[in-house]
């Protein structure tokens, strides 16, 4: 599991509570990150229409940050161990 999930809770008790809470809910979180993924999947699917605009760089630079995030947040809900 990312430390962000917990990272603020300086109490080591208050941490574990709430990573049982976040493990409690891992259906959840296995939906969510399967919406993300497949969002992430979608976007990366360029067009030919998306090089017909003169400003094709500028929207292929903010396609490609909305992919990053989109990959952070996945990773995020997949809870892996760090």
């Amino acid at each position: 599991m990312h430390h962000q999930w917990f990272s603020n809770l300086p109490n080591k008790a208050d941490q574990e509570e709430f990573k049982k809470l976040v493990l409690g809910s891992q259906k959840i979180l296995d939906r969510a990150a399967e919406i993300v993924y497949n969002m992430s999947i979608m976007e990366s699917r360029p067009s030919s229409q998306d090089y017909e605009s003169p400003s094709w760089a500028f929207k292929q630079a903010h396609l490609n940050g909305r992919i990053e995030a989109l990959n952070e947040i996945y990773s995020l809900l997949k809870l892996k161990e760090t």
